[in-house]
C-alpha cells in the first residue's frame, strides 16, 4: 500500500475562498494593557491575580467556566480565565514590575472600563493601552 499523498492539500487554489454569511454577526471587544511599574509582590501572587481579574469580570457581569494558572520559579505568573463570553489572561515579570493583559469579550460586555481597574490593583504607575 502507498502512502497517500498529502502534497497537494498546500498547493495554490487548493481550497476556495471564504464565504462570508451577511447573516451572521461576528465581533467583540478587546483590550490589551502593557502595566509597568506595578507592584512585584502583586504580580507573583497568583490568588492575588484572580482576585483581580475576578473583580474585573464581575464587574462587566462575564461568566467565569473555568481558569488556569501556572505560577514559575523564582518568579511570575500567567492565568487565564475562560469565560462564555470570551477570555482573559495575565502575564507577570515581577522582576521587571511588568504585566500584560488582554481582556476580550462579547459585545454586549464591555471590558474597556476594567482598564483602571487593573491599574490600580496592581499598582501600575505606567501603562501602555
Amino acid at each position: 500500500n502507498k502512502e497517500p499523498d498529502m502534497f497537494h492539500l498546500f498547493q495554490p487554489n487548493r481550497f476556495s475562498p471564504v464565504q462570508h454569511s451577511p447573516s451572521i454577526k461576528a465581533g467583540g471587544k478587546q483590550i490589551l494593557l502593557e502595566l509597568y511599574e506595578c507592584n512585584e509582590s502583586i504580580l507573583n501572587d497568583q490568588s492575588e491575580l484572580f482576585r483581580i481579574m475576578k473583580e474585573c469580570i464581575d464587574l462587566i457581569d462575564a461568566t467565569l467556566i473555568t481558569q488556569v494558572f501556572y505560577q514559575f520559579h523564582p518568579f511570575g505568573v500567567k492565568g487565564i480565565l475562560l469565560l462564555e463570553e470570551g477570555h482573559c489572561s495575565i502575564h507577570t515579570w515581577p522582576e521587571q514590575g511588568r504585566a500584560s493583559v488582554d481582556f476580550y469579550s462579547s459585545e454586549d460586555k464591555d471590558p474597556m472600563h476594567t482598564e483602571r481597574i487593573f491599574m490600580a490593583l496592581l499598582e501600575s504607575n505606567r501603562e501602555v493601552i
